[in-house]
């Protein structure tokens, strides 16, 4: 069974996810993605990716054995090559991981803690107290979580 804090790491990635879209949904090639704003929406998605990436880390070993359609690993990976080569990120590559990548995994976190509150192991009471009006989740879809 996760434990308690995979779920507040699971919204953190989903709020880094939600930022990166509203970055980059305005942009339908790569070129106009990395030149916007002298480079301003590419930096900043770049910098959200390697917080997924850090933040998947975090997560126990029994929430990523449940979760094995997500590829930890190679989220991981991303997230080493971000930090370590900064500068070297292809921003092709990164624009279709973006466009292509990241939809799946955040549905599939969505549809995760969505399980859990169907099955009562999060208590949907306390997850909309606590969760629902707090504004560092703003970027977090909640009405697809808690199938409004």
């Amino acid at each position: 069974m996760p434990i308690k804090e995979d779920y507040i790491i699971v919204l953190s990635m989903l709020q880094s996810i939600g930022k990166v879209f509203f970055f980059t949904n305005k942009f339908s090639t790569a070129d106009e993605y990395f030149e916007h704003r002298k480079q301003e929406t590419y930096l900043a998605s770049l910098t959200l990716m390697a917080n997924i990436g850090e933040q998947s880390k975090k997560l126990s070993d029994n929430f990523k054995h449940n979760l094995r359609t997500v590829n930890w690993k190679q989220i991981n990976g991303l997230r080493n090559f971000i930090v370590h080569n900064y500068e070297g990120v292809d921003y092709i590559i990164l624009f279709d991981t973006i466009k292509n990548d990241l939809p799946v995994l955040k549905s599939e976190l969505e549809h995760y803690l969505k399980t859990e509150i169907l099955s009562n192991r999060i208590s949907k009471n306390i997850f909309i107290e606590l969760i629902l009006d707090n504004p560092f989740y703003e970027f977090v879809n909640f009405n697809k979580i808690l199938d409004k």
